[in-house]
């Protein structure tokens, strides 16, 4: 056989073994994670409604007041409050005799009242919780409005443009348990998911890859962290075309691992830049879905206010995917 011949057989295994990748990481069927939409979200916020654990507006959208709404479910029965709708929670909240509502759910807007300092109770306790959540309050959800309850509701007033009074009205509350709300540092409880470590995506101030991002993106624009962080990773990384087919089971990835092997996968690459952004401040999302109908992993990157896909793997492997479909995002 000719050489070209012998390149012709291996560039269509390395096809073969691209596309075979969608036995990488299967999700557990029925999962709900934050980030997913669609009628099985409004489903689960219905029946939180129903059980007494306000999950913020039905809308299909799995945002923080779900979350949190998922959370309290979880840990009034017994389960792991991971904020993550998977089997056995999906279980729980089916068996109505499971269900105990909580007393600490958000309430909806039409029964939001007044709160001052001086006085106490179980809103008071929702209060607290949601001002510690966000970063606000440094004390303890102990039902008690007084001065740091006080002093942390002035600082969501200041910080969201409303009259600050340190009174909690039902417009600072409205926006309070909302998805619009900003974090202490200015970020919505929606974007602040993108700047920090969760499922898949694991570091610490200490990994590698933390610390070769900042290496690389030392006095840099977001705009030039992004091609130096991803210019280094095409540059760096190779392909695992073994490894893409011979996993079993769950999988997390690893990535200062990946880092120092120079080799993984998608799942592995989608992480390992969301990682190194993530750290740097740039909003990151790790997506799940299929690109040209293989399941992939990849990134989307806010830059400008506007969310750019990144494609890691796709880069690395030189291939040109056409159409993405979403499917989960971490």
């Amino acid at each position: 056989m000719t050489g070209q011949g012998w390149k012709r057989i291996i560039s269509l295994m390395a096809g073969v073994l691209l596309a075979l990748s969608v036995l990488l990481f299967a999700c557990a069927e029925g999962t709900l994670r934050p980030g997913d939409k669609g009628e099985s979200v409004r489903q689960l916020q219905q029946r939180l409604t129903e059980l007494g654990y306000d999950p913020g507006t039905v809308d299909g959208i799995y945002g923080s007041a779900t979350t949190a709404a998922v959370k309290r479910f979880q840990k009034d029965n017994g389960l792991q409050a991971d904020g993550i709708a998977g089997p056995k929670t999906q279980a729980a909240l089916e068996n109505t005799g499971t269900a105990v509502p909580t007393a600490t759910a958000a309430p909806t807007v039409t029964t939001y009242k007044t709160l001052v300092p001086g006085t106490y109770g179980k809103a008071v306790v929702r209060l607290q919780k949601r001002l510690k959540e966000l970063g606000y309050l440094k004390g303890s959800a102990d039902g008690q409005y007084g001065p740091l309850t006080r002093k942390a509701v002035r600082s969501f007033q200041s910080m969201h443009g409303l009259e600050v009074t340190g009174r909690a009205d039902p417009e600072t509350q409205e926006l309070l348990f909302s998805d619009a709300a900003r974090n202490s540092g200015g970020e919505t409880a929606a974007l602040a998911v993108w700047l920090k470590p969760g499922e898949y995506v694991t570091y610490t101030a200490q990994s590698n890859a933390v610390k070769r991002a900042a290496t690389l993106c030392d006095g840099l624009t977001d705009a030039e962290k992004l091609e130096a962080v991803t210019g280094y990773l095409i540059r760096n990384l190779l392909y695992d075309y073994i490894k893409s087919v011979t996993l079993t089971g769950s999988y997390t990835p690893d990535v200062d691992a990946t880092l120092e092997s120079g080799t993984g996968i998608c799942l592995d690459f989608a992480a390992l830049t969301a990682c190194m952004l993530r750290s740097q401040g740039i909003p990151t999302q790790l997506v799940i879905g299929y690109a040209d109908g293989v399941y992939h992993a990849w990134n989307l990157v806010l830059i400008d206010d506007e969310w750019q896909r990144v494609d890691v793997t796709a880069a690395v492997t030189n291939t040109n995917y056409l159409r993405y479909e979403t499917e989960r995002t971490y």
